[in-house]
């Protein structure tokens, strides 16, 4: 056998050895797989996205959240890990399966690091079980920081810098200026992968990145090799800059609630546990802090090593665990830190922590080798340190995961198809193929004074989740493809987040992020935004009729059911230009103002204007089919948040006078047309497709903010 197979044997035996054990786990401990919250939504938005037609590289906007925001932003197509969630019907075999894939991903990842930093086998074999073996849910969901099995979305954030690093670390190596070009069309082409399979990642992916960059520049064999690794580093960004990647980002994040009203939103992050894992002793367990502390053993180990690499690596890893730890002394300084906790950041420096911890268990797993092969009933070519730390990891391993108790299940999943929910599925849930017929909102009561109102979204829903099997607020009801005002996104819309502020939130709350706070039915307001039900504690008969009714912990709550809500139905005939957005929510909270036959807009509207005969809204894939009649110039209100991303498809043109899109009552999308119209509505956005549209939202935001 060559060497180069024995190296290749080697890392296969440990993948496998590791993918069985983790695969055993797994099924035992299957409902850390995905876990709590988090990730019965990250299997309810995967499914959605794997099931319906899904652009490859393009993202959509998501129906069954709010009024047709844009998705989150992570393709489950690019993620091949979520692809057993499609491919097996069995929802337990798939999770296991799709866990262990996880699970290569991290191993192979972390062995990578170690041989590129011409670490032995043994040393890349110890690394790869450590770190594998504690961000995957072997055992109990509190023995590490769980994230990643949490939210798998964060799997990228630990494997896309090592590729990186091998793309920059090339660089240069050898005369063939063709390679390098190579290399950086690669690192492109990478860039691309993040911008379209995990958008929202791509800040933390790109930090997370930096050190994987620096580190082969700045460790190159000479000068030329430095300047050539630099310049296709330069070459690779200057194409990125000509695709209008930085723009199809910053119009992304800049087109948010918390960015434009950031005094709505409380702190979310206030401790040194969001810093690093160093912290979490008293969160989970042991175990971060100890990975730490090996690790930076490991690198004062290394810092007499004989190879440079090595030496500046060990000097990073001890750099970022004291900037990982002034970040925990941050945290609990500034009081507004709304921004991806630090931690995020550090998953990506998993694979290097790994690293010297492994240089720490080779030379123990040495010590204890020698101590044994001295044994006279042991003869020293059975024990040698290749085999010693694989198979110590996997004892342990076992020995661990049949000691802890499996996981028990905090949010139920499937989700019970409960008596409101049956309602809901058999009245409001749509497909692929069918017609457009409202939306639920589920008005929570908020305690001003209890916990944060985010909190209390989020744990009263789990409460009744526990008691009924069906949250019947998210998940429970994405799940059955039944369509929500509620939202849970980190690009919540500012001006719809303006709208619920101003309407449906009595009184206004101060909160944390990425979520909707809806307490209050305003019947008008949820009537224009296509709300069909209304489930709220105590339900007023005056909103509508009672469909069904549920005790919750002795207090009654209600299904009431809204008459006539806009299903692309309202159809003004006056229409008022009104630029800002304090006038505009003033309009449409006016009791006066019939919303149904009356709009702002902020151009002016050519008239005269009459009322559509008749109208539909149809689901078509991920798209809105859009078909009317009427006797002349008409507008059509469709329930949808309006984008500069939305497109009238040419595969249904509009016809007669030809068919216009423009904002109408600050956030809905209104449609002008002449006498018929049939069109396909459909939202684009990608980093090689309409990648401005959102950076021309934000100029829409910002001025009517003026």
């Amino acid at each position: 056998m060559t060497p180069r197979a024995a190296r290749s044997y080697a890392f296969a035996a440990n993948l496998a050895a590791f993918c069985a054990c983790a695969g055993l786990a797994f099924a035992r401990n299957i409902n850390a797989l995905f876990y709590h919250y988090d990730g019965s939504y990250a299997l309810v938005d995967v499914r959605a996205q794997l099931s319906s037609g899904q652009p490859i590289f393009e993202y959509t906007n998501n129906f069954l959240q709010s009024i047709g925001n844009i998705q989150l932003l992570h393709n489950a197509k690019l993620l091949f890990y979520y692809w057993p969630i499609a491919w097996l019907a069995d929802l337990r075999l798939a999770k296991i399966a799709s866990g262990v894939l996880i699970a290569a991903i991290v191993f192979t990842s972390v062995y990578a690091v170690a041989r590129l930093l011409s670490q032995s086998r043994p040393v890349a074999a110890a690394a790869a079980w450590c770190i594998g073996f504690l961000s995957a849910p072997f055992v109990s969901v509190w023995f590490f920081y769980p994230l990643i099995y949490v939210n798998p979305h964060f799997v990228p954030v630990l494997a896309i810098p090592v590729v990186a690093f091998w793309l920059i670390g090339g660089a240069g190596r050898s005369s063939n200026l063709f390679a390098d070009a190579v290399r950086a069309l690669g690192l492109v082409a990478l860039a691309f992968y993040v911008l379209a399979a995990a958008t929202d990642l791509s800040p933390v992916i790109t930090l997370g990145t930096l050190p994987y960059i620096v580190l082969p520049i700045v460790t190159a064999r000479s000068w030329t090799e430095q300047w050539r690794k630099v310049a296709v580093l330069t070459a690779a960004m200057i194409l990125a800059v000509i695709l209008r990647w930085p723009w199809y980002l910053i119009g992304l994040f800049l087109d948010t609630a918390p960015n434009l009203f950031p005094n709505d939103f409380t702190a979310v992050y206030q401790d040194a546990s969001y810093a690093s894992v160093m912290f979490q002793g008293s969160s989970f367990s042991w175990a971060g802090p100890l990975l730490v502390g090996s690790s930076a053993l490991g690198a004062l180990f290394s810092l007499r090593a004989a190879g440079f690499q090595l030496r500046a690596a060990a000097w990073m890893v001890l750099a970022l665990i004291v900037l990982f730890a002034a970040a925990g002394l941050v945290l609990t300084l500034v009081p507004h830190w709304i921004l991806p906790p630090p931690i995020y950041f550090e998953v990506a420096i998993w694979p290097l922590y790994g690293v010297f911890a492994g240089v720490v268990l080779v030379r123990l797993s040495n010590v204890v080798a020698a101590q044994i092969a001295r044994a006279r009933y042991w003869k020293s070519n059975l024990v040698r340190p290749q085999a010693a730390v694989p198979v110590a990891a996997l004892v342990l391993a076992v020995v661990l995961v049949f000691r802890h108790h499996p996981q028990t299940s905090d949010y139920p999943f499937p989700p019970r198809l409960s008596a409101v929910a049956e309602i809901l599925k058999t009245d409001i849930a749509f497909d692929s193929h069918s017609s457009f017929r409202g939306r639920v909102m589920t008005a929570i009561p908020v305690e001003p004074d209890g916990l944060d109102a985010t909190a209390q979204q989020v744990s009263k829903p789990a409460t009744w989740a526990r008691m009924s099997g069906n949250d019947e607020t998210s998940v429970g009801l994405w799940f059955y493809r039944v369509p929500t005002l509620f939202e849970y996104n980190q690009f919540l819309s500012p001006l719809f987040h303006a709208l619920l502020k101003r309407a449906l939130q009595r009184p206004s709350l101060v909160h944390q992020r990425n979520m909707t706070i809806l307490t209050y039915p305003d019947s008008r307001v949820l009537k224009l935004l296509g709300v069909r039900y209304v489930l709220m504690p105590r339900p007023d008969a005056a909103l509508g009729a009672l469909r069904a009714t549920e005790d919750r912990a002795g207090e009654p709550w209600g299904l009431v059911e809204l008459a006539a809500p806009n299903l692309a139905t309202y159809s003004p005939t006056t229409v008022e230009v009104r630029g800002d957005l304090a006038s505009t929510l003033d309009f449409v909270m006016d009791d006066r103002v019939d919303l149904a036959r009356q709009a702002t807009a902020q151009v002016n509207v050519a008239g005269p204007l009459v009322p559509a005969r008749s109208s539909a809204l149809l689901m078509e894939g991920r798209d809105l089919h859009v078909t009317a009649e009427s006797d002349g110039r008409t507008l059509v209100i469709v329930p949808v948040e309006f984008s500069h991303c939305l497109e009238l498809d040419e595969a249904h043109p509009a016809t007669g006078g030809g068919a216009t899109l423009l904002r109408i009552d600050g956030l809905l999308t209104g449609m002008v047309f002449d006498r018929h119209v049939d069109a396909l509505l459909s939202f684009r956005i990608g980093p090689l497709h309409n990648p401005l549209c959102r950076w021309e939202d934000y100029r829409d935001s910002k001025a009517m903010l003026r």
